[in-house]
This record gives structure tokens, sequence and C-alpha cells, in this order.
């Protein structure tokens, strides 16, 4: 019935949140191939087996956030349509500032960073952005210090 579904939703909610957060703390500390599942759990504080419910192991809960996070992403950029960049902008930044804990852990220097070399590619930013860990630079540099292309 439709009351125990949204308290299953609800409970699902609160435990990606608990293995987000958890994630999110490890890869501020350690490099992504050296986190392991048992250490996640334990500071999600869950069961290996809920853990294995949803992701196949550290990699595949990596690749589901950024997935998650390219979908939402695309969704802020089709609402906006033919607004101006500004807005599209301010929405992203809303979006980032509201989910502090994905970002930190997307371009957190320990990742792998994966998402920052799908972004280009995927036409959001009309292909004059690339974005780098933590950064949005304008293909010609200008606002980049730093820059990791030479």
């Amino acid at each position: 019935d439709m009351m125990s579904e949204s308290k299953h939703n609800r409970r699902t909610q609160r435990t990606k949140r608990a293995i987000y957060t958890a994630f999110a703390e490890l890869l501020s500390e350690k490099e992504l191939h050296k986190i392991t599942v048992q250490e996640l759990v334990d500071r999600a504080d869950i069961g290996r087996a809920t853990f294995y419910t949803h992701y196949l192991d550290i990699y595949d809960l990596n690749e589901k956030i950024e997935g998650e996070t390219m979908t939402e992403i695309a969704y802020i950029a089709l609402e906006l349509g033919e607004q101006p960049a500004e807005a599209f902008f301010k929405s992203l930044l809303d979006y980032m500032s509201d989910n502090r804990a994905v970002f930190k852990m997307i371009f957190s220097p320990n990742n792998t960073g994966q998402l920052y070399e799908p972004l280009p590619r995927t036409g959001l930013f009309g292909g004059d952005l690339d974005v780098g860990r933590g950064r949005l630079c304008r293909a010609e540099g200008v606002y980049c210090r730093d820059d990791h292309r030479a």
C-alpha cells in the first residue's frame, strides 16, 4: 500500500544519505581505491547486506553518485531551456550548494575524477566550458588560475 511504500522510500533515502555522507568523509581522508566497503558501512552505521542491496562495490557507488548528479544537472539545463545562462548557473550553484557533500566527493583530489571528463561532451555548456576539480573555466582560460591545461 501507499503508506508503507512512502515509508520504504524515506528509509531508502535515509540510507543513501548515510552512505553518501560516510563516503564523502572517507574520500576526504584517503584515495578512492583505499576505501573498503567494511569501513564505509561501519561509518554509515548500516549492514553490509544493505550496502550490497544498492551497490556492487565502492566504484559502483562512486559511478552511481556521479550518474545521479549528471542527471540532476541535465534536468536543471532542460528546465531552464531558453533562459539566459545566468539562470542556469544560478540553479546549478543552488543545486551544488544543496548537495555540497556530493560535489566535495566528486571533486575530491582522492576521487578518480570521472565526472569532470564527461561534462563538456554532454553539450550542456555549449562546449565552451571545461569543468575541472571544483572550478568552472571558460575554454579560453580567462577565469582559470592554475589551469590544468598547458
